[in-house]
């Protein structure tokens, strides 16, 4: 049996002093999460009226270049897209140095970068697989930096050439034919050594610039996909041997040049392999500055 015993007065007071604190606690929360509320609304628009100001004060910003309007467009690049894109300048600032004197820079020769025959008696094929001069070795398969020029009634080659180093800007292109050996063959002869056939004189060749100023992919290249012409450069005679033919002109750095060589004779048949060692097509760059 449970025994209870009436409140006291002391009782009644503690009972009525623990209810005004829980009530001035509540009462003192209140306020701080309303004044947090406010301070969030008042960032809120702080920030919209900042992004209104700028936009207002700032005019629009000019479009974005051709290429970088290209990369945005294309979230994944082809190979052929990618060698599309101008290389990035390796001198950056030199240009807006002021120079007292000219440049005694020497010039130097500057191989080509591709080389591609293409055939209209075969308009479809690829000669990529034929062309090189490839060998195996234990560490896998070398391409060797040999050109081969050949050129028929039906076929003709083109060239690339990239001009490279700040201030050499003016380009001779430069086509040097040796004293040929006799005959009619197919040989690749041996890698380093001269290999120049052109069984009959005189020939008439003839020179053209290409509407291309990317590098091409020399696998798929053809008859049927080559460039257009974008300016015929000089038809000339080959009557002795050896000879020589250089036409100049203004080459930016990083830009890339594509030519096409062929023969205009009904019976021609010009036909050699070339190395850094061996007289060609070459590009000549000189000093510009």
């Amino acid at each position: 049996m449970h025994m209870y015993r009436p409140l006291s007065r002391n009782d009644l007071e503690e009972s009525d002093t623990s209810g005004e604190e829980v009530k001035m606690r509540v009462s003192s929360e209140s306020p701080s999460k309303a004044l947090f509320q406010w301070a969030v609304v008042a960032c809120i628009v702080c920030t919209v009226a900042n992004l209104a100001s700028i936009y207002i004060s700032h005019p629009p910003s000019p479009p974005l270049p051709q290429s970088l309007q290209f990369l945005l467009r294309s979230p994944r690049l082809t190979r052929q897209e990618i060698s599309k894109l101008r290389h990035p300048t390796q001198f950056i600032g030199l240009d807006r140095i002021h120079r007292h004197l000219s440049s005694d820079a020497k010039p130097f020769v500057n191989k080509p970068v591709l080389s591609a025959r293409v055939d209209e008696a075969s308009p479809d094929k690829s000669f990529f697989d034929v062309d090189q001069r490839t060998y195996r070795t234990p560490i896998g398969t070398v391409f060797p930096e040999h050109h081969r020029i050949r050129l028929t009634s039906t076929a003709s080659t083109i060239l690339q050439f990239r001009a490279i180093d700040y201030g050499m800007e003016a380009c001779e292109l430069r086509l040097t034919l040796p004293i040929h050996h006799a005959g009619h063959d197919d040989s690749m002869g041996a890698v380093g050594e001269p290999s120049f056939t052109i069984p009959e004189l005189p020939i008439m060749l003839h020179l053209s610039q290409l509407d291309a100023p990317f590098l091409l992919d020399k696998e798929t290249i053809t008859h049927r996909t080559q460039p257009r012409t974008l300016r015929d450069i000089a038809g000339f005679t080959v009557t002795d041997l050896p000879t020589s033919f250089s036409y100049n002109f203004t080459c930016r750095m990083e830009d890339v040049f594509t030519f096409k060589l062929e023969c205009r004779s009904p019976e021609c048949y010009v036909d050699w392999w070339q190395d850094s060692g061996n007289p060609g097509i070459s590009l000549i760059q000189h000093p510009s500055i």
